[in-house]
């Protein structure tokens, strides 16, 4: 029962740090994961296989134990007690490098282990620090980090005969026998491995977590965004066991691990909070208006030299939102990239509440812009969150990455809603509230934040700073 409670404990803790590792699956720095999966005969590094979105292949091995507090010994590579005899771990790495392996542009092959660092004098004799460029398993793991020296290893270690040990080299079994190995196949597999020893225990409890489910869970909120929004009905415990019950069902029933299959058994959001992209122009009645639109782009073109905001105004059915419609329409045709939200659809809109929602309104611009080019987000963390500095920042981007395109967000029916809200609260006028935030969004030069709003108390008039440049303009009277 005691070697059936270890193994158990060991397939607990792959799973959680293979949960870990697929978070990159979800942030696009892999772009394949092999779990549990032997690609070549006598696989000695099948628990993890990732494929980097750099071409990069790395293989990992996982050896649990539960006395952190025990050095690595040399036996562990002279012997098969755990799988780890040396002859045989170069011989399944070579074999993946001549077979699946063949078109990676790299290989990375890493054994993380519990153990603590060696004391023997024959470990001691054949490894080495890491190379300064070598990193853990994870970003934040403590580890110690070594490889083995080639030459070393190839001279092998001399040790006396003791107990049923006889006297001789320990590590001749390299080049001699049935399964003995090139050197040049040694010099290329100790190139390529590293030994990462002291892995952070854990408590196979995430309400209790501990050093190893910390980092699971600080992955999850932090570059994922669980318990933020929109996904703030998701807890990081939630979504982080979500992911180790996919890693265990590939273990344990070979399903395939996909970006997808994380996010639906996750049921994170990826979308930003968006709600239902759509207009309120009917079509068969809309009237094009050239001379309103014309003078609106040239408006947001002048704005747009500064970053600043382009606020059109107008009494109710003079068909704001129409001409908002066409001029959204014409800045693309234009080359914008423009991201549009409305406030108010109608009041059949099973939306109506949700769209006037200060979040679902970054949401949805910062979804639109994701929508149209999702290298914007790429690199935002939380990957799946959504705030005003979300929305700067993908703004941003796209002007880092195409200087000469400007860059439109389009928010129509400001004063829809404190109507939608049901007038004023005890605090504040939610509409008032919301223009407060527009006018302090940090827009570079390039974009435009254009509002359209009847007259009132709460276009975005301020908190833009002095030296800032308020257009306005006035929709006009629809034919």
């Amino acid at each position: 029962m005691g070697d059936l409670t270890a193994a158990h404990r060991g397939y607990e803790y792959q799973d959680l740090l293979e949960a870990c590792r697929v978070v990159d699956l979800l942030l696009g720095g892999i772009v394949a994961v092999h779990v549990d999966e032997k690609l070549v005969p006598d696989d000695r590094f099948d628990d993890l296989t990732v494929i980097g979105a750099d071409g990069c292949r790395e293989r990992t091995q996982f050896k649990h134990s539960d006395n952190d507090d025990h050095p690595l010994a040399y036996d562990t590579f002279t012997s098969d007690g755990r799988g780890l005899r040396l002859d045989r771990l170069v011989a399944a790495a070579v074999a993946d490098r001549d077979g699946p392996g063949t078109s990676a542009h790299t290989i990375r092959l890493r054994i993380v282990m519990r153990d603590a660092p060696p004391d023997d004098a024959v470990l001691r004799a054949v490894m080495v620090p890491a190379r300064a460029s070598d990193a853990p398993f994870l970003a934040g793991m403590n580890t110690t980090l070594l490889r083995f020296d080639a030459e070393a290893l190839w001279r092998g270690v001399e040790l006396p005969a003791q107990g049923r040990r006889k006297a001789g080299n320990v590590f001749g079994f390299l080049a001699e026998g049935d399964t003995a190995i090139s050197k040049e196949d040694l010099e290329w597999f100790c190139e390529h491995l590293v030994v990462e020893l002291a892995a952070p225990p854990m408590t196979m409890d995430l309400q209790r977590p501990g050093p190893a489910e910390q980092l699971l869970l600080q992955r999850v909120r932090g570059e994922l965004g669980a318990g933020i929004h929109p996904n703030e009905g998701r807890s990081p415990a939630d979504v982080a066991e979500a992911l180790i019950r996919t890693v265990r069902a590939a273990r344990q029933r070979g399903i395939k691990v996909t970006s997808q299959e994380l996010l639906r058994r996750a049921q994170m959001r990826q979308d930003f909070g968006a709600v239902l992209r759509a207009h309120p122009v009917d079509r068969t009645l809309e009237v094009a208006r050239p001379g309103a639109v014309g003078a609106l782009v040239e408006a947001a073109g002048t704005a747009a030299v500064d970053g600043d905001v382009l606020l059109v105004t107008g009494p109710p059915g003079q068909g704001k939102s129409w001409a908002c419609q066409q001029l959204v329409e014409q800045l693309t045709r234009d080359g914008w990239l423009v991201a549009e939200h409305y406030c108010y659809l109608g009041d059949a809109d099973g939306d109506q509440l949700t769209r006037v929602m200060t979040e679902s309104i970054f949401g949805s611009l910062l979804g639109r812009l994701a929508e149209a080019d999702p290298t914007l987000v790429h690199d935002q963390r939380p990957r799946f969150a959504a705030d005003e500095e979300a929305l700067a920042n993908a703004v941003a981007t796209a002007l880092r990455k195409d200087p000469a395109r400007r860059v439109a967000l389009v928010v129509d029916g400001l004063d829809h809603v404190t109507r939608v809200h049901g007038g004023r609260t005890r605090r504040a006028d939610p509409s008032l509230a919301l223009a407060e935030v527009l006018s302090s969004l940090p827009l570079p030069v390039g974009s435009v934040l254009i509002v359209l709003s009847q007259p009132g108390t709460h276009p975005p008039q301020t908190g833009r700073g002095s030296n800032r440049r308020r257009t306005g303009a006035r929709a006009g009277r629809t034919p």
